[in-house]
């Protein structure tokens, strides 16, 4: 019996071209000797001395990767999402949120947040217009979902179950009070 963790792909005559992946660990390189400088190097190494496949310690992870490509991928990352806050920042000033900011200032003065940085406020307003948006749309999607169950091909109407249903989703539990039908 084929090996499971292995998969094989199929060249045009429908033999097996080898794996296209597999879940064991890499293999580590082997070693070879540098006669130039007679200095021990892991086959295969770039200029820097240790592979992709390989940590900072020249030995490869389990996975194939090195500590310091991970390392500076998430750096990238990490700047580009800075980039990403600064251009946000900068966008504040122009613009103009579907929740004002008094309201945003009330509540969150209500709640027992008091500040006055208009930056802070359309940064709230937005992630509250988010919110909004991602609940009217789920619940948008939770009442055609409901109409079409019932083989209603007419208007469609967003019904408090279909806003419960989908604050549900976002951990906001919503019920009807005990004397409403």
């Amino acid at each position: 019996m084929a090996d499971p963790r292995k998969r094989v792909r199929l060249d045009e005559g429908g033999s097996a071209a080898g794996p296209v992946f597999s879940l064991q660990p890499p293999q580590r390189p082997e070693s070879r000797s540098d006669d130039a400088a007679g200095t021990t190097a892991a086959a295969g190494a770039g200029a820097a001395g240790a592979s992709a496949s390989q940590d900072a310690g020249g030995q490869p992870n389990a996975f194939g990767h090195s500590l310091e490509g991970l390392a500076r991928e998430a750096r990238v990352e990490q700047i580009s999402e800075i980039e990403a806050l600064v251009e946000l920042m900068r966008d504040l000033g122009n613009f103009t949120p579907a929740i004002p900011d008094v309201v945003v200032q009330y509540y969150l003065a209500r709640g027992g947040f008091n500040t006055s940085d208009p930056k802070l406020l359309r940064i709230v307003a937005l992630a509250a217009q988010k919110f909004v948006t991602d609940v009217a749309n789920d619940a948008a999607n939770h009442s055609q979902i409901r109409t079409e169950r019932r083989g209603n091909r007419e208007r469609r109407n967003i019904a408090s179950e279909d806003v419960a249903a989908a604050l549900r989703r976002y951990g906001v539990d919503v019920r009807k009070p005990p004397n409403i039908a």
